[in-house]
């Protein structure tokens, strides 16, 4: 059953393969080689930004906040009708 499955899946890839090949205009093996590059280079340089607790997110936006006040960037005012609407207790 599963070799039934891994040859169907294989036909699948190549026929994929050949598509995007002549969608590109270049060999299948040139195909595989952008891959296989774009896959190391992803392995590579990709790092994942550190996690961030809820205290260290108020205090970052808490430090905005502060510098775009001496930079003379102010809040725009807003109404109070529509903020924490959803928030309300029914």
């Amino acid at each position: 059953m599963s070799e039934k499955f891994n040859v169907r899946c294989d036909e699948m890839m190549e026929t994929k393969l050949k598509e995007n090949s002549k969608k590109l205009g270049i060999s299948i093996s040139d195909l595989v080689d952008r891959y296989v590059r774009r896959e190391l280079y992803m392995d590579n340089h990709y790092l994942e930004r550190p996690r961030r607790s809820l205290e260290q997110l108020k205090e970052m936006s808490k430090r905005d906040a502060e510098r775009d006040r001496k930079n003379g960037i102010y809040p725009s005012p807003r109404s109070d009708s529509l903020v924490g609407i959803l928030n309300r207790d029914k």
